[in-house]
């Protein structure tokens, strides 16, 4: 069976959350929850990372959670940005576009910066 692990970690600026295993149709439910559970106790002006660098997955279902739990922060005045090192992830947001809506970077650092320019 599938499954996708959130940790929750919070450093000086932002709040990451860190995302392994798969994130599929199986498991989009469980990371949902978990996921919007952490988002809304981020304070704004506070970043939210998600970190994509363990995942081995990320089907189209997830790339959707991402996308509402972040449209939420948003409306909330908290911005979302994500990790992803592995060429295959990054190729899959930018194909989406998912990029223009969630600044992806190399590392949780870069995305933590304030004035860090996407990857």
């Amino acid at each position: 069976m599938n499954e996708v692990g959130v940790t929750v970690e919070s450093t000086e600026l932002a709040l990451v959350l860190r995302l392994s295993g798969e994130l599929d149709v199986a498991t989009v439910s469980v990371c949902r929850r978990r996921l919007f559970e952490a988002a809304a106790a981020v304070p704004p002006p506070y970043l939210m990372v998600v970190d994509l660098t363990g995942l081995g997955f990320l089907a189209a279902s997830g790339i959707r959670v991402l996308l509402t739990m972040a449209e939420a922060a948003a409306c909330r005045g908290v911005d979302t940005r994500v990790v992803a090192t592995h060429p295959t992830m990054r190729r899959i947001l930018a194909l989406d576009g998912v990029q223009h809506r969630l600044p992806c970077f190399d590392t949780v650092a870069d995305a933590s910066a304030p004035e860090r320019r996407r990857a």
